[in-house]
């Protein structure tokens, strides 16, 4: 499995039934060339630079479920499928943007519907991650899309954030943020109905992460687009969140002199918060189902000092009290420095020692921070402070929330044309809260009362950042998705199966936010039928 950096920036769910809503005959193969796309293509506000279009045969492939969120590992063989590249330009604004689509033509052939998939990190599609999920989408016949936004496909910010010191690439990131989302479904669309003679029957969007927050954005700005968008863990609240993920590395920079308490102390101190809360629910299973609890009644204080044999080293050694310090500060979120809370924590039980965290402090958090906000390429984030934190999310909030904030509550014309919503978000994310979820779901609450009736999260106990993790994948929300859009089945609640520490396999639900799911009190703990939602 991936590490969480390549996943961020770099696939059966049930079969589909509808019957292919066009004859695919072996005219269709002879329609996969450039000329039928070309003289079709039409983009208010775009210029089309080319188009190509080459038949795929043969194609085999997979798509691992955490790789193609919400849906299960699934595959594709001996495929044959129009692969389409298009090219075009929003004149006077100088960029340059690429979508690339899959067409179905047999193995399987067209199952009437549209699916676009999302990015990951700075990235807005056209990358690994993208093209997993393509696959996934492709073995379940869709016509399915991605988009590069006009920005690199790599995670490389650096070359394409500023025009020049202390100048935003403003278009560059207007293009991330919506305009390429908006455009790509058109262009889409357009292709569809130019290679099938009809569009699409169905339109859905599915992505975590970035991709979570491009779902969320097309539901707020564009909301005649897509029928279903699964929108998983997603990245709103941009600018909050983004100088969020840079607090820790603050901490080690600011308080602990430059020096990062070792990996396994950091385990060690999150396996005994574990220990001490997975009960909090009632239930041992290597889970912590009640992080808000466990937030208020975990003191690792007490641990300091605590001698454990360190994995890396394979010595002895001790919890330090600067471990503690690291940890807290990073369950407990940014803070004033008046000590009030700025934005969220990531819960108890996240993995915050992975490896790769470091990195995404300074890639996601320092770049954010550095490029966007100080609009300055050699700004040295070590000198970054407690008061730079507050300013920071307060002009990044006031400056860019327009842009790529995603935080925007009216989701009125969304429900009123139909849409469905669905998400997870897993309750050790190390990388986006999930309070930040909590916090945008509570604000569309707010402005709308119930919305059930469109929007359901699931959150998931001990799964890390859109995979990962001891608590399990939901593997079954795109298909709850599409069952919900085409049939009107409420998706009352979402499967969910792990391994808990004894090996045990445990059969669960998920419940949609701010349910829980409740175990009986008598029932078999591994069994879903001894569960409900409260």
């Amino acid at each position: 499995m991936p590490g969480i950096l390549q996943s961020v920036l770099s696939v059966p769910q049930h079969t589909e039934t509808a019957e292919p809503t066009v004859s695919l005959s072996s005219d269709l193969l002879s329609q996969c060339a450039s000329s039928t796309f070309a003289g079709n293509l039409t983009l208010t506000g775009a210029d089309f630079t080319s188009v190509t279009a080459d038949p795929v045969f043969n194609f085999s492939d997979t798509a691992p479920e955490y790789l193609n969120f919400g849906h299960p590992n699934t595959s594709v063989f001996n495929a044959t499928f129009c692969n389409v590249t298009v090219t075009y330009t929003h004149p006077g604004q100088g960029d340059f943007l690429t979508i690339n689509a899959y067409l179905p033509i047999s193995n399987p052939s067209w199952n009437g519907r549209f699916q676009a998939v999302g990015g990951g990190g700075w990235v807005a599609g056209m990358f690994s991650l993208s093209y997993a999920e393509m696959v996934g989408a492709l073995s379940d016949g869709y016509a399915t899309i991605t988009t590069d936004a006009g920005v690199a496909t790599d995670m490389s910010v650096e070359s394409w954030a500023l025009l020049s010191e202390g100048n935003v690439n403003l278009y560059g990131l207007q293009n991330l943020g919506s305009v390429s989302l908006r455009d790509e479904a058109i262009i889409g669309k357009n292709l569809i109905a130019s290679f099938y003679g009809e569009g699409p029957k169905y339109s859905y969007w599915s992505g975590c992460s970035q991709g979570g927050r491009q779902g969320m954005m097309l539901a707020q700005r564009y909301p005649d687009l897509y029928d279903g968008i699964a929108a998983n863990a997603p990245a709103v609240n941009w600018a909050k969140l983004f100088a969020s993920i840079f607090w820790p590395q603050l901490v080690i920079d600011q308080y602990l002199n430059g020096t990062e308490p070792a990996a396994c102390e950091i385990n060690e101190l999150t396996s005994k918060a574990i220990q001490d809360c997975d009960k909090l629910d009632g239930i041992v299973d290597g889970l912590i189902s009640e992080p808000d609890l466990c937030l208020s009644t975990f003191h690792p204080d007490k641990y300091v000092g605590t001698s454990f044999n360190c994995s890396t080293t394979g010595k002895m050694t001790t919890i330090s009290q600067e471990a503690v310090i690291l940890a807290n500060a990073t369950w407990h979120g940014p803070r004033h420095p008046d000590g009030s809370l700025l934005w969220y924590g990531l819960f108890i039980g996240s993995p915050l020692a992975h490896p790769d965290l470091s990195d995404l402090r300074n890639i996601l958090g320092g770049q954010w921070l550095r490029l966007f906000v100080k609009k300055n390429s050699t700004f040295d984030m070590r000198t970054f402070t407690v008061e730079d934190m507050e300013r920071s999310m307060h002009r990044g909030a006031a400056e860019f929330d327009c842009i790529v904030g995603t935080n925007y509550p009216d989701l009125r014309e969304f429900k009123e044309l139909g849409g469905k919503i669905l998400a997870y978000h897993g309750l050790a994310d190390p990388i986006i809260p999930s309070k930040n979820s909590e916090h945008y779901f509570n604000s569309v609450t707010d402005l709308m009362g119930n919305v059930d009736d469109f929007y359901r999260m699931f959150e998931v106990p001990g799964l890390a950042h859109c995979y990962g993790g001891n608590g399990g994948q939901p593997t079954t929300l795109f298909a709850a998705l599409v069952d919900w859009v085409e049939n009107g089945t409420v998706p009352e609640t979402i499967p969910i199966s792990f391994q808990d520490p004894s090996g045990a396999i445990n059969n669960r639900i998920l419940c949609p936010y701010p349910l829980k799911a409740v175990w009986d009190g008598v029932g078999d703990t591994t069994e879903e039928s001894s569960f409900y939602c409260a």
